[in-house]
């Protein structure tokens, strides 16, 4: 956490140095140089390294969403930045609590929207406590807390989300474990050095399968009933 009155910004949170440079050099150590090995490689098909480059840039995509997570606390709305900066007014927070079912702290705002603060803000007692000291300072007289219904249609709408991420997440591993053993199969009974077909494909799983099993997913969003004014 970095505090201070440089600007409006008030409060500033962010993983932990030592949690970034863990998971960047747990996730990103190989990445370059395997690219570096593998492209000039004439043997390997374009297909192969194309799935491979996709596979590994999506890697590093994360590790850039690592780096800027964060949670910007400002004296007139509050910044909640992975690889896009979300702004909201004070006035438009409509709840700032401790999700009862993980470690996060969520937001809800007026439109409806529930999510969660980033960059290690987590359930911490202190940081959510000074966060909403905040919020209950800058957010005007006419505030007014949400309606029940209101504030439980944000919640089904969030677990839907969470539900499609999940689902969507476990079968794309899935679709990559199945397509990994099949490659080591079919490439065991081979007699050319040629790579399996399952190997040309499997970097381009998370690109197909994830997208598309969450937007199905997503679709339970659509049997929601309209969102109550709050």
């Amino acid at each position: 956490m970095e505090t201070g009155t440089r600007g409006q910004v008030i409060r500033r949170y962010r993983l932990r140095p030592g949690q970034l440079v863990f998971i960047t050099l747990l996730l990103g150590w190989e990445g370059v140089p395997l690219a570096v090995a593998v492209v000039p490689d004439d043997d390997l098909s374009v297909t192969f390294k194309a799935g491979l480059i996709a596979l590994i840039s999506l890697v590093y995509l994360a590790l850039i969403a690592f780096w800027r997570a964060a949670t910007i606390v400002h004296r007139d709305h509050i910044a909640v930045r992975l690889l896009r900066t979300r702004r909201t007014a004070w006035s438009d927070v409509l709840s700032i609590e401790i999700d009862p079912a993980s470690p996060r702290t969520m937001l809800l705002d007026r439109e409806g929207h529930l999510f969660a603060l980033k960059g290690g803000v987590g359930a911490g007692a202190e940081e959510v406590r000074a966060i909403r000291d905040t919020w209950e300072r800058s957010r005007g007289e006419d505030w007014t807390p949400p309606a029940e219904a209101f504030v439980l249609a944000a919640q089904l709408r969030a677990r839907a989300r969470t539900f499609a991420f999940v689902w969507a997440f476990l079968l794309t591993v899935g679709s990559f474990l199945v397509l990994l053993l099949s490659g080591f199969v079919i490439g065991s009974g081979m007699e050319s050095d040629e790579l399996p077909w399952p190997f040309e494909a499997i970097g381009f799983v998370p690109l197909v399968v994830f997208p598309a099993a969450y937007q199905v997913a997503l679709r339970i969003l659509h049997h929601q009933r309209p969102t109550p004014a709050p």
